[in-house]
């Protein structure tokens, strides 16, 4: 399809083989391989669909596809059971028979775009003197951006035309702690307290899945006594 230079951009794509790592282009014998990352790249979903069984005995999808399908959400039928998605001529949306229509794996920020296939663009805004810009949650964390008084926040997003923002959800993770120990809180305005010293991690929900990001780590310094 690729060397027939299809049109193979799609906002849904059903993954091949239940996510199996498969052929690499390096170990291929013959005519034929089966680069998942190259097809991935050309379709580019936004939704993307692993039927990989109840019990998942084999493990799939690999580490090497959900890092390859990373920008996307990503359902699977291990984790979301019956996956259903409808359209009504312009927009998408997904439900799921388990875990409340939440994704496997939910989609990442393109820093070169400064946006996610699914959120055509993504903002915080504070009362601070520094810029609280977004990163992706993969990226470094570095404290570098110090305020001197308490922060007001605000989070702003604008969806792509095929879905709609259902809601926003945030933490905020101290300094050396991991993100997973926090519970998410729904709001799109933030108050931070003097003394933090951490960063804010945003989830934008959508109809069609979600979006994480995370704003560079940040220090509100406290009085000196």
């Amino acid at each position: 399809m690729i060397s027939q230079r299809l049109k193979l951009k799609s906002q849904v794509l059903k993954v091949p083989h239940h996510g199996y790592e498969d052929v690499r282009n390096k170990d291929a014998k013959g005519k034929f391989s089966s680069n998942h990352k190259k097809f991935f790249d050309k379709v580019q979903p936004a939704i993307s669909i692993i039927s990989n069984g109840y019990r998942n005995k084999d493990r799939v999808p690999s580490g090497l596809i959900t890092r390859e399908l990373a920008k996307s959400n990503i359902y699977t039928t291990g984790d979301n059971g019956n996956i259903i998605v409808t359209s009504n001529g312009s927009r998408l949306s997904v439900s799921t028979s388990r875990n409340k229509n939440e994704p496997a794996k939910a989609s990442t920020y393109v820093s070169s775009k400064k946006s996610s296939l699914l959120l055509k663009k993504m903002s915080v805004k504070s009362n601070g003197k520094k810029k609280l810009s977004i990163v992706s949650v993969n990226a470094k964390n570095k404290y570098k951006i110090k305020e001197k008084k308490p922060l007001k926040i605000s989070i702003k997003a604008t969806p792509q035309s095929f879905t709609r923002i259902k809601n926003v959800q945030y933490k905020l993770v101290k300094k050396g702690k991991s993100s997973a120990k926090y519970r998410w809180k729904t709001g799109k305005k933030v108050k931070v307290k003097k003394g933090f010293k951490g960063r804010l991690y945003i989830k934008y929900n959508t109809t069609s899945g979600s979006t994480i990001v995370k704003t560079k780590g940040f220090v509100i310094k406290k009085k000196k006594k």
